[in-house]
C-alpha cells in the first residue's frame, strides 16, 4: 500500500514528518513505525547481505569452534550490532541466528551451548524459553541473575 517511489505509506510519511518537526508521537505510533521500517529492511537483499558481511568481518574463530564477536559488546560480553532497528543495537548472536535460521519466535531466547556470550556461531546456539535457559545455567553451574558473572569475578 505504498505509492510509487516511496517505501512507506503516506500516513507513515506524515507521521515521520511530524516527528522530525518535534511533534510528540504516541508509543503505539512509534512502535508501528519501527515495525514498518524493520519489515521494509528485512525485504532488502542488500541489507541482509551487509549484515552477513559485517558478522563475518568481525569474528575470530577459536580452537573450540566459537566465532567470537570482535565488535562492540555490552557489559555482559554479548556482541552488539545495529541491524536497522531505530531502537538501537541488537545482540549479535540473535542477528546471526535470524540470518541463518529465520525469525525468533515470541518469548524465546537464543541461548549459548558453549556459554561464551560473544560467540556468534549458530551451531553453538539454540532456542529456549527463559525457564529452559535458567535450568541450563543451573545444570552447568553458571551464576544466576543479571550481571552476576562480572560481579563474581571482581570479588
Amino acid at each position: 500500500m505504498t505509492t510509487l517511489g516511496h517505501k512507506y505509506s503516506p500516513e507513515s510519511r506524515a507521521k515521520m514528518s511530524a516527528a522530525r518537526k518535534g511533534k510528540v508521537l504516541s508509543l503505539e505510533t512509534r512502535a508501528k513505525m519501527s515495525i514498518a521500517k524493520r519489515a521494509y529492511l528485512a525485504t532488502q537483499p542488500n541489507h541482509t547481505e551487509k549484515l552477513r558481511q559485517r558478522l563475518k568481518n568481525t569474528e575470530f574463530v577459536t580452537e573450540s569452534g566459537c566465532e567470537i564477536w570482535m565488535g562492540c559488546t555490552d557489559r555482559d560480553g554479548y556482541g552488539l550490532i545495529w541491524n536497522g532497528d531505530p531502537r538501537g543495537c541488537c545482540a549479535a548472536h540473535r542477528v546471526a541466528w535470524q540470518l541463518k535460521c529465520g525469525p525468533i519466535p515470541a518469548k524465546m531466547l537464543v541461548c549459548h551451548r558453549c556459554d561464551v556470550p560473544s560467540c556468534i556461531n549458530v551451531d553453538h546456539l539454540f532456542l529456549g524459553t527463559p525457564k529452559e535457559n535458567t535450568y541450563d545455567a543451573i545444570r552447568k553451574g553458571r551464576p544466576l541473575g543479571k550481571h552476576t558473572h562480572k560481579e563474581r569475578k571482581t570479588q
